[in-house]
């Protein structure tokens, strides 16, 4: 038997490999489209619920152009994926602005992006650029926005004017035992009060349809909301916490929502605890801010003190809260935008001075004031409270110390539209300066030369 000799053996495979790569090389390529042919941009792509389409740093251009409109979107703006919430506001979106000449499906196309692009450019988004919308030719108006924190464009002939007016915000515990047509009573009257609302204890999707068909989705409501979690049930729903604001006044640029504590964190007696939160772009002032809104655990506060009955797991649960909450608010902050909350601390503003992980203490320390402080409860009486039953006020809404802002009144409602607590509400005035535009110096009139004596 002849014996194989391995080293031809894999000589010869080598000479063979070497030869293939050399017919390879003599082969053509059409390196110009292999090298330059450009990714597609979001606006030449599709985007539906199908697995395939469904995850894109577009779908949040797509979210926030969506909530930019006024749509309510019940996830947070900055998600990258294209969900059934994304496609109910999609579908809402179509109705407003398609209906007539394409399909409402859910599904974002050529024609929806056009829509899509559209409204970017008249609310002055930043998405419109990102998106890839200059390839429909929309005409972009001037940027109206703020061009770095705290400054804005100076204002010309195409731009109108920013105003210095004000800016109120509620904020209401509903109770989540409220009957739902007490609910929609109360939000539709905050409208008339505030700008922007704070809720707190919407735990039920009868609740938040209720304020909806009230405030938000008729014809002739002025105000668009954050209400995450639109099937949510119980203490455990982060929509217990939702968000509406004036969607004639305000452009909303991101929402989102910060998961505190689950269910019985440090064995406390609490449900879930969140912090829902949206970035407005004020259109009457050109200021950017973001607006906070919340719920801490009760029963931690007798006199002013950390209740010495209450379980060890509250105050700690308490506790973890307020850090998280002075930390979202730091990492807001530092990105040069002023912040407000609004919430229910259960602690009774009134006595409240000497614990540090109390609202008064920790959120002073960032710069953050109740309208209380401010205002030195002014016009309330000393049994009056936000707590219907008692002269306790626990009900908040905090804001930041900013030259720009001077505050005008802090109240407490008449009415508690059925719930424990009366809603309370915080006016400040948000102070623009005027721009006056340049005048050039006046013109000597022109003067004849002397005339010559020779003639």
């Amino acid at each position: 038997m002849r014996k194989i000799r391995f080293g031809r053996l894999t000589y010869g495979i080598k000479t063979a490999f070497i030869a293939f790569l050399l017919f390879l090389s003599l082969i053509p390529l059409n390196t110009a489209s292999a090298a330059t042919a450009p990714s597609k941009t979001c606006v030449q792509r599709t985007f539906n619920t199908k697995k395939k389409y469904s995850h894109s740093v577009c779908v949040r251009y797509i979210h926030t152009i969506l909530i930019g409109d006024g749509i309510v979107l019940t996830k947070a703006s900055t998600s990258s994926y294209f969900t059934g919430a994304s496609k109910s506001a999609v579908k809402t979106f179509q109705q407003k602005y398609i209906a007539t000449t394409g399909k409402v499906t859910g599904s974002v196309g050529s024609n929806t992006w056009k829509a899509l692009c559209t409204v970017a450019s008249q609310r002055k988004l930043p998405e419109y650029a990102k998106a890839g919308c200059s390839v429909f030719e929309v005409h972009t108006p001037p940027v109206l926005g703020v061009t770095t924190p705290g400054t804005t464009t100076p204002t010309t002939s195409d731009t109108p004017a920013y105003q210095t007016t004000n800016l109120s915000i509620a904020s209401w515990n509903t109770l989540y035992t409220n009957k739902t047509s007490s609910v929609a009573q109360g939000a539709a009257a905050l409208t008339t009060q505030a700008d922007i609302i704070g809720f707190q204890e919407l735990n039920f999707p009868d609740r938040r349809s209720a304020i909806r068909r009230a405030i938000v989705d008729c014809a002739t409501c002025t105000f668009t909301g954050y209400f995450p979690d639109s099937g949510g049930k119980g203490w455990a729903t982060k929509a217990t916490v939702s968000i509406a604001w004036n969607k004639n006044r305000f452009t909303a640029l991101e929402t989102g929502t910060y998961s505190v504590l689950c269910p019985n964190a440090f064995k406390a007696n609490t449900s879930n605890k969140w912090i829902n939160w949206v970035k407005l772009r004020d259109d009457k002032t050109g200021k950017v801010f973001y607006f906070l809104n919340t719920h801490f655990a009760a029963t931690v506060e007798k006199d002013g003190k950390a209740r010495s009955d209450a379980h060890k797991g509250q105050l700690k649960n308490y506790q973890h809260h307020m850090n998280d909450l002075v930390n979202l608010v730091n990492k807001f902050k530092a990105q040069g935008y002023p912040v407000f909350v609004s919430g229910d601390f259960n602690v009774n503003y009134r006595l409240d001075t000497t614990v540090s992980y109390f609202p008064h203490a920790a959120l002073t320390a960032i710069g953050l004031h109740s309208g209380w402080e401010r205002l030195g409860l002014a016009g309330i009486a000393g049994n009056y409270g936000s707590d219907a039953g008692s002269s306790r006020i626990i009900d908040y809404v905090w804001s930041p110390d900013a030259e720009d802002l001077t505050p005008i009144s802090s109240t407490i409602d008449a009415v508690s539209y059925g719930s424990d607590h009366r809603p309370v509400i915080y006016t400040t005035s948000v102070n623009v300066p005027v721009v006056t535009p340049p005048v050039d110096p006046p013109v000597d009139p022109p003067v004849d030369p002397p005339a010559d004596p020779t003639l």
